[in-house]
């Protein structure tokens, strides 16, 4: 079915509608304050906090599997400073952004799989992540929000390689892993989603070797970390 130009334009500032709205309102969320000391003390001091230093008691070794997100957010928050603006809402015009990057990632991934069709019916594609992060994750911008657009990623980049069988294509997984697996734990969801494309694969009776040696690849990736093993 074409879609006359007048629908995608509308098309996409419905996407740009839904991205900036879903950053209201503005609260920010509770984590972000300890993201944020996480973020300016790797930022000072080049290293990445180890216990609760917020604990009236004795804690166990601490491993922040955010520790990226909270360098992220705190870059902003300097940027903010300097621009002497709230930093609040640069929060929720990045939430808004990663909303629209979700968004355009999985519409591309649909056109992808339909090169031939376009339905108006797509949009209904952008209902369910955008509903996922407004309810579950209303305040400003959470990690989370990173998982949300590597795993997008992932399933775009899975899905051309499924059509093009273009091994180069693959290679960008790994890579991503490394920023992944320090932003967001998250990332062990890409994990699961390379084991299936495997089984798939293999239930299709074609080859799961490259997505097996790609699993590989981000199990080391994720070795790539302040904590190590």
């Amino acid at each position: 079915m074409e879609v006359s130009k007048n629908f995608k334009i509308l098309f996409f500032i419905t996407l740009i509608i839904w991205a900036i709205s879903a950053a209201f309102p503005i609260n920010p969320d509770y984590d972000l304050w300890i993201r944020l000391i996480v973020g300016n003390s790797f930022i000072s001091d080049g290293q990445i906090a180890l216990h609760d230093i917020y604990s009236y008691a004795p804690t166990h070794i601490w491993y922040d599997h955010e520790w990226g997100a909270g360098v992220i957010f705190a870059v902003i928050n300097k940027f903010a400073d300097l621009i002497q603006t709230n930093p609040v809402y640069l929060f929720a015009a990045l939430k808004s952004l990663l909303i629209f990057l979700i968004g355009m990632t999985t519409f591309l991934t649909v056109k992808i799989r339909n090169p031939e069709q376009s339905s108006p019916y797509q949009i209904l594609y952008f209902v369910l992540p955008l509903f996922a992060v407004n309810m579950v994750y209303s305040p400003t911008v959470r990690s989370q929000m990173f998982t949300f657009l590597f795993f997008a990623l992932w399933i775009l980049v899975l899905e051309k390689y499924r059509i093009k069988q273009n091994g180069f294509l693959l290679v960008i997984l790994p890579f991503t892993m490394i920023f992944w697996g320090n932003i967001h734990g998250g990332c062990l969801s890409g994990i699961g989603l390379l084991l299936l494309y495997s089984i798939g694969e293999f239930l299709n009776r074609k080859n799961p070797i490259p997505y097996l040696i790609t699993l590989l690849l981000c199990f080391a990736a994720l070795l790539i970390n302040p904590y190590g093993i």
